[in-house]
């Protein structure tokens, strides 16, 4: 998808077109016809009494005050806030799960004794979820790829050891080195898990979507933007799969299947909240 700038106007676009974004790993789109602007919401936000948890607030875009709606809350899907904290957290705990994994190895080395911990880098609960997981953001999946090789050569270490006592005579000066690399690459592992969760919280910012019928405007705050394309087919949902946002389905030139966004339920969220200063 080509860049768009800081603030983008659609008007005037062809209103067979629809704009595609992702929201919380699914597709969506919206009509661009009601398409006012894009932008990444760097103005302050002011809190708007007495509304639902999905308005996060109001801003001041072009003279004239745009109520903001989480589509994330709207739709029943946790708030960006909380997929950052349910990912750091996550990392984290691999993070002590690897320090607790050296201090074992090396407390099993001082003793001579077998160590139980994986040697298999894909075996621990790091290397599952490194194995299965998938991102479209290019620092992110940069960073993962990054903590690969340190992370197959701290395990690596284990099965070093596990070699070594296999032999008559496990030398000290081979113990020592097997503890040496273990540390530096721990210590690696740890570190770029950090970066990790630096970019995963740097890289996940919500992106506005102004819309407008030309008496109302709301601003919807959406993960990804990807781009303005025809649909192919548009079908609607059964009774067990719509609601009051969402209620078609629509394919796209290559084949993909966006969830359609039905802007008139949208607009009904928020009216303009002239009273507020901003």
């Amino acid at each position: 998808m080509k860049e768009l700038p800081e603030e983008k106007n659609l008007y005037g676009l062809d209103d067979d077109l629809w704009l595609t974004l992702s929201l919380a790993g699914r597709k969506y789109a919206v009509s661009c016809a009601c398409i006012d602007s894009i932008f990444q919401v760097q103005q302050k936000v002011t809190a708007i009494p007495q509304t639902g948890s999905e308005v996060i607030g109001v801003i001041t875009l072009r003279g004239m005050a745009l109520p903001l709606v989480s589509l994330r809350v709207l739709l029943g899907a946790p708030t960006l806030e909380q997929e950052q904290r349910a990912f750091s957290d996550m990392l984290r705990a691999r993070q002590q799960d690897h320090l607790h994994w050296t201090e074992e190895l090396r407390r099993s080395i001082d003793r001579g004794e077998p160590f139980s911990g994986a040697a298999d880098a894909h075996q621990c609960a790091f290397g599952q979820w490194y194995d299965h997981y998938k991102t479209s953001h290019p620092t992110i999946r940069y960073q993962l790829n990054r903590t690969d090789e340190p992370h197959q050569n701290l395990h690596a270490a284990a099965a070093a050891y596990l070699s070594c006592r296999q032999k008559p005579t496990c030398g000290e000066e081979e113990k020592a080195e097997i503890l040496r690399k273990a540390a530096l690459y721990s210590t690696q592992v740890v570190s770029l898990i950090e970066e990790t969760i630096s970019a995963f919280q740097d890289n996940k910012r919500s992106m506005c979507i102004a819309l407008s019928d030309g008496v109302t405007r709301v601003g919807i705050l959406v993960d990804e933007i990807h781009s303005a394309e025809k649909l192919t087919q548009v079908h609607a949902l059964d009774e067990t799969n719509r609601d009051r946002y969402v209620s078609s389905i629509g394919e796209t030139a290559t084949g993909a299947h966006v969830l359609l966004l039905n802007e008139a339920a949208l607009f009904g969220e928020t009216a303009e909240p002239a009273a507020v200063s901003v």
